[in-house]
């Protein structure tokens, strides 16, 4: 339904604040950088965790052209 896949194993550490053990991490001003995804823990003292993927995955077109005839 949301069009990529969740870190399912990590998901559960990351709810608690913290990078999954299972994979390395890259602390950020604002949280980790973790499989791939922006994991942002400044607003977990309001309620809030939000992840974003760091670099979405790309999009391919592909377009027949029909030609008149």
């Amino acid at each position: 339904a949301l069009g990529e896949t969740l870190p399912l194993a990590a998901l559960p550490d990351w709810l608690a604040g913290r990078p999954w053990s299972g994979a390395p991490h890259a602390a950020t001003a604002r949280g980790f950088e973790q499989l791939g995804w922006n994991v942002d823990l400044a607003r977990r003292d309001e309620g809030w965790i939000e992840a974003a993927r760091a670099a979405p995955p790309p999009v391919q077109v592909r377009v027949r052209l029909e030609t008149p005839g």
